[in-house]
């Protein structure tokens, strides 16, 4: 085959891939590496018989339409929009010639007219013949004008933009942004390019191409999806409005499991309703939620009903950014965000069943981090409709404008340099979404992003050089704002880039716990995309040894008294449906391990004998068969009678303040700030021998239910 012969066929190949597979996995496969070497070398060939600078600059703008045309636009994806000879109007420090001049608005510059020879959203390409681009003196006096060009574009829109400079044969990359723009005023000379000038080959037009592709996307940060998912209206409603609505109208009718969900939701927290001082408080959210499904007044049940809903709404967002990211990196037999649009009704509701209750995440080897716990049962076949189902292909849809991690995308820090993104994405998001009447009656007070930063760089500081690898905890965890920071001190001392080793040491190292479910399943979606974010390709072609996401649903106030010793060998919990007891485990690796094979042996209908010869010996002794047995039976019979067979994952998570066990370093947080007569009752209830073991009350004051001192 020939050169033409082998594009036709690569182009097709990635044809076929995308009608499965996000376009960034087909990215990081052997069929794009191919269709990249393929193209370099028609672009080389291009350059070698080039009789003139317009020869290059149509031939290779043809040969990235082709492949615009031939392989991005028949999959639906957006094609490249070429700007030919664009004109503007170039800041020089140097008078030109008279009769070129024209006088800019920038004081102490002239300009004069200049013509961009390609733009590609905000890629410019300067183009060069062979023969004007073979030295030193060349190469600088075309990036100087490609720097000038940027400029110009720059002064008419802010943003970022990268300039390419090439002969077909040779290449240079220079970025412009804000930071850059500030030093170009200062000197129009002092500005670095991103590469020095190099040969145009295949790793070269792959970032051509993937620097086309990737300013065209949406950055992923809070402020875009805030904008589209909590601002832009559609039929009057957001998006996220939307789906609360639909959503809240499904609970009309609970299935069992959705039943015992909401049950053990409610357990977790609870909403303050009998404090006479916070009434009028309490009239507010009760508003601000009843608005939410356009409702004047609502009572008690309908009040937590619709909290559920929009936590849910929450859930399912963060559900399906962090199942992009781990299909893109590892889950080449699950489904794309293309095919889930493409499903019918019934088969999407399936698929995102089997990854909210975990199953996914068990076949990709990355546990306790798609499922969703309490919040999977909008899936369930009575609470699916048509409704939701349009809501979250609108929210599939508006995912897919974005980059599914920044390391993928052209962004860069104040030095020029790639960066991965470890910033709390969730946090403005869920602020943004969450009536504030509600998140101050949780006591919910987000920490901003500077300040986390300050407090993980002051913590850190005072931990001996000596210690190789740091332990830090976030009990509060929220949407895990202290632990993603954490994280990004940890990359940055590895030089910006994560191997397999590193990556089992920091689940293993940075842990956090909080109560409410939905400040959680946040906090994994962010723990997630830090750590992905920040890893070579090569770290996922060998991903044989499972993952632990260690962020837990668990209080790390209540589990003392909670969690009591039944006996030197067991711990019990109480739940929704009951109190069960657990043997204990001399750590949690061994405890997590039991329990996801118990809900696994369940889920699969297995008898007790048999689950009993995979743990025996391996993960417990004989002494603890008959409490093995009970637990076992009894979650078996919840599983038959409908309730479910996350048991074991609710147990996992509630127990682990107190399995994990090992010491830590460094212990941070933001805890919540809420007066003891604004706790609901239960929780006061539940937590008050704690309180008063400490004496932090005034003699007597817990029966008025005053404040607790600080």
């Amino acid at each position: 085959m020939n050169n033409a012969e082998d594009m036709v066929k690569c182009y097709e190949m990635l044809r076929t891939e995308l009608k499965v597979k996000d376009l960034e996995a087909v990215m990081r496969g052997d069929t794009w590496e191919r269709a990249m070497r393929l193209m370099a070398d028609k672009i080389n060939s291009i350059s070698a018989r080039a009789n003139s600078e317009s020869d290059v600059a149509t031939q290779i703008d043809a040969e990235i339409l082709a492949f615009s045309h031939n392989v991005l636009e028949p999959s639906g994806r957006k094609g490249f929009d070429l700007k030919k000879e664009r004109k503007v109007q170039i800041e020089t420090q140097e008078a030109p010639d008279t009769d070129e001049i024209q006088r800019s608005s920038a004081i102490g510059t002239i300009g004069k007219n200049g013509r961009i020879d390609s733009k590609y959203s905000s890629v410019v390409i300067e183009y060069k013949q062979k023969i004007t681009y073979k030295n030193n003196v060349d190469t600088n006096k075309a990036l100087a004008q490609a720097v000038d060009y940027l400029n110009s574009l720059f002064n008419e829109n802010a943003g970022t933009y990268l300039g390419i400079i090439t002969d077909g044969t040779r290449c240079q990359f220079v970025l412009f942004n804000e930071q850059i723009k500030v030093a170009y005023d200062k000197d129009h000379s002092d500005i670095h390019p991103l590469t020095a000038v190099c040969d145009l080959n295949a790793k070269m037009v792959d970032r051509m191409i993937r620097s086309i592709i990737n300013l065209q996307v949406k950055a992923l940060n809070s402020e875009n999806l805030i904008a589209d998912l909590v601002h832009d209206k559609h039929d009057g409603k957001t998006i996220v409005n939307h789906l609360t609505i639909a959503l809240y109208k499904s609970l009309d009718q609970m299935d069992n499991v959705t039943f015992v969900s909401y049950g053990q939701w409610m357990n977790n927290f609870g909403l303050s309703h009998d404090d006479a001082s916070k009434q009028k408080a309490i009239e507010e959210r009760r508003k601000d939620l009843a608005e939410l499904i356009e409702r004047e007044k609502i009572g008690t049940d309908e009040e937590y009903k619709i909290l559920f809903s929009l936590q849910t709404a929450i859930a399912i967002i963060a559900m399906l950014m962090a199942y992009r990211v781990v299909i893109l990196v590892k889950g080449q037999r699950h489904a794309s965000f293309q095919s889930l649009l493409e499903m019918k009704i019934d088969q999407k509701r399936i698929e995102l069943g089997k990854i909210a209750e975990g199953t996914v995440s068990m076949e990709l080897n990355i546990y306790n981090l798609l499922e969703t716990g309490c919040f999977s049962w909008p899936f369930h076949e009575t609470h699916w409709t048509e409704e939701i189902n349009n809501c979250v292909n609108d929210i599939i849809e508006t995912l897919m404008r974005y980059e599914t991690m920044p390391e993928l995308n052209t962004r860069f820090d104040d030095n020029s340099e790639l960066v991965s993104h470890t910033d709390d994405l969730f946090r403005d998001l869920y602020m943004n979404i969450m009536p504030p009447s509600v998140r101050h009656s949780l006591g919910e007070y987000y920490t901003p992003e500077f300040l986390a930063e300050n407090v993980i760089d002051t913590g850190l500081d005072y931990i001996p050089f000596d210690k190789e690898h740091i332990r830090v905890l976030d009990s509060t965890a929220g949407s895990g704002t202290f632990l993603t920071h954490a994280i990004k001190r940890i990359v940055s001392k590895l030089d910006g880039k994560l191997s397999r080793d590193d990556i089992d040491k920091i689940t293993h190292n940075v842990i956090g716990f909080d109560i409410n479910p939905i400040s959680v399943v946040s906090a994994k979606a962010n723990y997630i995309l830090a750590v992905f974010s920040s890893c070579d390709d090569a770290v996922f072609e060998n991903f044989a040894d499972p993952i632990d996401i260690p962020i837990y649903i668990a209080d790390s106030i209540l589990s003392p008294v909670v969690y009591t010793e039944e006996s030197e060998l067991t711990l019990s919990i109480d739940t929704s449906v009951g109190k069960f007891q657990i043997p204990k485990f001399e750590d949690y690796s061994c405890a997590s391990e039991f329990l996801k094979i118990l809900s696994k042996s369940i889920d699969d209908k297995c008898d007790f004998e048999v689950f009993w010869n995979i743990v025996e010996n391996r993960l417990v002794d004989a002494q603890y068969k008959a409490v093995i047995e009970e637990l076992f039976n009894r979650l078996y019979t919840l599983h038959r009678a409908g309730n479910d067979s996350f048991w074991p994952i609710i147990l996992r998570n509630s127990f682990a303040p107190i399995l994990i066990g090992n010491k830590f370093d460094f212990v941070v947080g933001n805890p919540p700030w809420i007066a003891w007569k604004s706790m609901s009752k239960s929780y006061r209830e539940g937590t008050l021998e704690i309180w008063k073991s400490y004496s932090i009350f005034e003699k007597n004051a817990y029966g008025n239910k005053n404040t607790i001192f600080p």
